[in-house]
């Protein structure tokens, strides 16, 4: 039985609406589906805040369902942090808010229960150290404005040689890491502005200098995990230093856009037409790696010709060494770019990717995507940009969350919409 979050079964299963036989299915998908287990982990602490407000009354797992599961969950690791695509809900949020809440209530996160095995030939928690775990994803080689800043220090703390073991480990076992430097992050406490550096966001390069650009391959989602923690557990805003927007854009997944699949690696694209009569658009780029192989990829923005361009989020002063060659098995980057575009008769560039001897081209098209995405995605980094700087929020973001609301969102957008609303209102306090 193949089970989503978004899955009507899921949600029957978490009210104990299933027969049996049914409900039997749906704990064994559980249990053999990390993607299932990080959504649990994920919307912990935001639910069981939510159900209150929503006024939801969960219903309590009985006591065999409970049991399989915390069975399960003892069986195995730590799970992956994948992103993995998530097709819209057809049930209202409602339903789903109710039904999670649920396992809030009692507990039942499954891959969580356990500290991570370490065994010959995987990585251990205390291998990354905390200052490995605080280190900012570098831009992998994206071209710097010309008059960039200085390159500074990846991290306020653990000297130069924590970007140097965060590299041996990635490049050792990049599936285990994934694993591990998620247990560390949920297990640490919340950063202090001391630890983290102040990175000053990128300049727009020129195309005629750099046609080219390639596109980094290791991406954290730290940054969206302090600010639900520090929202939902400390009730106040985030500092704007554990805000990085990389970090949060990675944290979802793309679920409209064009997309080829060449070597067992799908790209996917989606242009964001401005809000405003600006002449900057916003562009989302996904890679996801299906294959089983672990062979060296590489991945680029070809800029269309007489444009400027940057790379949103990887601050300047960032490492700009190239140290992740390869994507674990079923893992997923997304980064976003905004492109000036000066000619009028062009295209608005391109994605390539080479694997294993083969090239996949992806053209960048306007009206392939879906809209709801693109106002989210807008609307995720209007919210970083607020919460690096937070004051009275902007009409036009309160009117484009009101918006937002009224739509088919995935679970995880609902999620962040929800999310956003709270932070509004501490702002206001």
């Amino acid at each position: 039985m193949k089970i989503t979050v978004d899955s009507p079964e899921f949600t029957a299963w978490l009210l104990g609406e299933l027969p049996r036989e049914q409900a039997a299915a749906v704990e064994l998908a559980i249990a053999a589906d990390p993607a299932l287990q990080v959504a649990a982990r994920e919307q912990q602490q935001f639910l069981q805040q939510m159900s209150g407000l929503l006024g939801g009354s969960p219903q309590a797992l009985d006591g065999r369902q409970r049991e399989k599961i915390l069975n399960a969950a003892r069986s195995r690791d730590a799970v992956d942090q994948v992103v993995v695509p998530i097709s819209r809900s057809t049930r209202s949020w409602a339903w789903v808010s109710l039904a999670t809440a649920a396992l809030a209530v009692m507990g039942v996160w499954v891959g969580w229960q356990n500290p991570l095995k370490a065994g010959k030939g995987t990585l251990s928690l205390q291998e990354v150290t905390r200052e490995i775990a605080l280190l900012p994803a570098d831009a992998a080689g994206f071209p710097q404005e010309s008059s960039g800043s200085s390159s500074g220090t990846t991290t306020a703390v653990g000297g130069g040689n924590s970007a140097a073991q965060r590299d041996a480990l990635w490049n050792r076992e990049p599936n285990e890491y994934l694993r591990v430097m998620a247990k560390r992050i949920a297990a640490d406490p919340l950063p202090t502005a001391a630890e983290l550096p102040v990175l000053r966001d990128r300049g727009f390069v020129e195309a005629s200098q750099h046609p080219v650009a390639p596109l980094p391959l290791r991406i954290g989602t730290s940054s969206w995990s302090w600010i639900k923690r520090s929202v939902l557990e400390q009730q106040k805003l985030p500092h704007p230093s554990m805000v990085r927007v990389e970090e949060v854009i990675n944290a979802f997944s793309l679920p409209s856009g064009t997309e080829e699949t060449v070597a067992g690696y799908t790209a996917r694209a989606l242009l964001i037409d401005p809000s405003s009569t600006s002449s900057t658009k916003r562009v989302l780029l996904n890679l996801y790696h299906a294959d089983q192989s672990s062979q060296a990829i590489e991945w680029s923005f070809v800029a269309p010709t007489g444009s400027r361009y940057r790379l949103v989020g990887f601050g300047a002063g960032n490492s700009q060494a190239a140290t992740a060659v390869s994507l674990p098995q079923g893992a997923s980057v997304l980064v976003m770019l905004e492109v000036q575009q000066v000619a009028s008769d062009v295209t608005w560039g391109e994605v390539r990717w080479r694997v294993a001897g083969q090239e996949g081209v992806l053209p960048i098209q306007s009206g392939a995507g879906d809209d709801v995405d693109a106002s989210f995605f807008s609307l995720l980094v209007d919210y970083c940009s607020w919460l690096r700087q937070p004051s009275e929020p902007q009409q036009s973001l309160r009117e484009t969350l009101d918006q937002l609301e009224t739509k088919s969102l995935t679970s995880e957008q609902r999620t962040a919409v929800s999310l956003m609303k709270k932070s509004f209102s501490l702002g206001n306090e």
